[in-house]
């Protein structure tokens, strides 16, 4: 079984591609992400952000996580979660998001 990480999951279909509008400091952390996450690359810069914002106010809270610079693998178990179950209800729990990188990994095979 292979996964690919659907942008329509964020966004409405026909959307994936989209720039969105975004402020200049939020732009330029989309432009960082998709250098991060490889596995993004075909999304746009609109689902980019609404999966990034849904990620910071759902996991933590927050309306944009500015602070993690580095990969954080617990943003594609994020948007794996999203995708195969929906809505997130875990605030938090990064233990569960941890877990869930084994199974997208071994789902794209690397």
């Amino acid at each position: 079984m292979s996964i690919k990480f659907e942008a329509s999951t964020f966004i409405q279909k026909g959307d994936e591609n989209s720039e969105g509008e975004w402020p200049v400091e939020f732009k330029n952390h989309i432009g960082q992400l998709r250098v991060i996450y490889p596995e993004l690359e075909t999304w746009g810069e609109l689902a980019i952000g609404t999966a990034w914002g849904d990620f910071s106010q759902d996991v933590f809270q927050i309306t944009w996580v500015d602070w993690l610079d580095d990969r954080a693998n617990e943003f594609l178990s994020y948007c794996y979660y999203r995708q195969v179950v929906g809505k997130w209800i875990y605030t938090d729990d990064f233990s569960r998001l941890e877990s869930l990188e084994v199974k997208w990994i071994r789902m794209i095979g690397k």
